[in-house]
């Protein structure tokens, strides 16, 4: 960490606008990173609930408790849901790959920081 300041500070020489924007964007980041991980979670847990509600179907069905159609209905609509939640979760795990390339990318100190 030590060393990433010192680079920072002493060797790129950031502006006094840098300097002022680096509480904010700190704050904006760990902001970014919490509701991240808070949406993966959910749509997780969506996720498994719908497999749950899956396997309870099918055992209903099983058990001659659902008939053939309101099972077809419901394998349709749950199946689309699984796919929607499933997406979300690609795209929620593209944005934190993109986070952790742009941390990296800082660390490297390869982001212009917009001063000349």
């Amino acid at each position: 960490m030590e060393k990433h300041t010192y680079i920072f500070f002493h060797i790129l020489q950031p502006g006094a606008r840098t300097l002022a924007m680096l509480p904010t964007l700190a704050t904006s980041l760990g902001m970014f990173v919490k509701s991240a991980l808070l949406r993966m979670q959910v749509a997780r847990a969506r996720l498994v609930e719908q497999n749950t509600l899956n396997q309870r179907a099918i055992e209903a069905r099983l058990m001659g408790e659902l008939s053939e159609e309101d099972f077809k209905s419901f394998k349709t609509s749950t199946e689309t849901e699984t796919k929607r939640i499933q997406e979300q979760i690609t795209a929620l795990d593209s944005e934190r790959s993109t986070m952790e390339e742009l941390v990296k990318q800082a660390d490297a100190g390869i982001i212009d920081l917009g001063e000349s």
